[in-house]
C-alpha cells in the first residue's frame, strides 16, 4: 500500500485510476468503443452548449480545475488532444476498453483544432471565473510524466507537450495580470470587454467541472459539465456545483489583477518543475546513447 501512496501521489493519479473502482455513474452516456468516436462526442457536447451561452442574458463560465486553465487551453489544440486521451484512458479502465499509444499525429485528433478554435472564440467573449487547485499544472505534468513511463507516449510528443505547457504558462501570466481577456493580433495584445478572474485554492480539493449560468425570463438557470459524468443538468447536483463554488471562492485567494506575488510564485514554480522533468528526460537520454 505504502508503493501504491507514492505513486498516486508521485503522478498526481487519482485512486480510482489507480484501483479501476467505477468512478464514473453513467446516466444518459455510453462511452463508444472506439477513440475517435469518443473524442468528437466529447468535443461535440462542448461546442453545442457553449456556443448557445452567447445568446443568453448575462452568461457566466465558472471553472474549477486541478489541471488545466479551461479559459485558455483551448488555444492549445495539443494539450486538448493529450487531455481528452488521458480522459478517455480514465474512464474507459472499468469498461477493460485498450487504448493506443498518444499519438498527437493520430487521425483521431483531426477535428480537436477545429473545435478547439470555435471554444476558444466563445470564451473570449464570456466572463469567465477560474478557481485553481495546488496541482493546476502539476498535475498535467506528472500525468505526462507517466504516459512516458508506461510507454505510451514519444519522446518527441512529451517534448511539445511540455512546450505547449509553458507557453500556457506564459499566457496565464499575461491574463491573470490584466483580469481581462486578451485577443493577439500581429502587432498586439487587444483587451476585450470580458472579464477573467482567477482565484487559487490552496485549503480544498478543487474537483474539476465547469459551471455555466444564464438569465432567462429574470430566472437563474445553469448547467454542469463534468469530464467524468458529461453533461448534468439534474437541479440537484448543479446547486451542489454552485454552492462549490462559492465556498472554494471564499476559502480562495483573487490572483488575477491583485496579489501579483503570489501569483508569479505558483506560476514560476510549475515552470520549474517543467524544465527539470525536461532536464531529467535530457540526462536519460544522454545515458541511453552511453550504455
Amino acid at each position: 500500500m505504502d508503493e501504491i501512496e507514492l505513486l498516486i501521489h508521485h503522478y498526481q493519479l487519482d485512486a480510482y485510476e489507480v484501483f479501476s473502482l467505477p468512478k464514473r455513474q453513467v446516466e444518459e452516456n455510453h462511452l463508444p468503443d472506439k477513440l475517435g468516436d469518443f473524442i468528437d462526442q466529447t468535443m461535440q457536447a462542448w461546442v453545442s452548449e457553449v456556443e448557445l451561452l452567447p445568446h443568453r442574458e448575462k452568461a457566466n463560465i465558472f471553472v474549477l480545475t486541478d489541471t488545466l486553465p479551461f479559459a485558455l487551453v483551448f488555444h492549445f489544440p495539443d494539450l486538448v488532444k493529450y487531455r481528452l486521451y488521458y480522459m478517455a484512458m480514465y474512464l474507459w479502465q472499468s469498461e477493460e476498453k485498450v487504448l493506443p499509444a498518444f499519438d498527437l499525429s493520430h487521425e483521431v485528433f483531426q477535428n480537436v483544432p477545429t473545435y478547439c478554435k470555435r471554444i476558444a472564440q466563445v470564451y473570449h467573449e464570456l466572463p469567465t471565473t477560474e478557481i485553481w487547485g495546488t496541482n493546476t499544472f502539476h498535475a498535467c505534468i506528472g500525468q505526462i510524466e507517466y504516459l512516458a513511463e508506461q510507454e505510451l507516449i514519444s519522446a518527441e510528443n512529451v517534448v511539445t507537450l511540455l512546450n505547449a505547457l509553458e507557453e500556457l504558462i506564459e499566457l496565464s501570466k499575461v491574463y491573470a495580470k490584466s483580469g481581462y481577456k486578451q485577443q493577439e493580433t500581429p502587432t498586439r495584445l487587444q483587451t476585450i470587454a470580458a472579464e477573467y478572474t482567477i482565484f487559487l485554492n490552496k485549503i480544498f480539493n478543487v474537483n474539476e467541472y465547469t459551471l455555466f449560468s444564464w438569465q432567462e425570463h429574470q430566472q437563474a438557470r445553469s448547467f454542469v459539465y463534468d469530464p467524468v459524468l458529461g453533461l448534468i443538468k439534474d437541479a440537484t447536483r448543479r446547486k451542489s456545483a454552485e454552492r462549490n463554488v462559492l465556498s472554494l471562492k471564499k476559502t480562495g485567494i483573487q490572483v488575477s489583477r491583485i496579489n501579483s506575488k503570489e501569483r508569479l510564485a505558483f506560476l514560476n514554480k510549475a515552470r520549474r518543475a517543467i524544465r527539470k522533468y525536461r532536464a531529467n528526460m535530457e540526462k536519460e537520454s544522454v545515458l541511453r546513447k552511453v550504455v
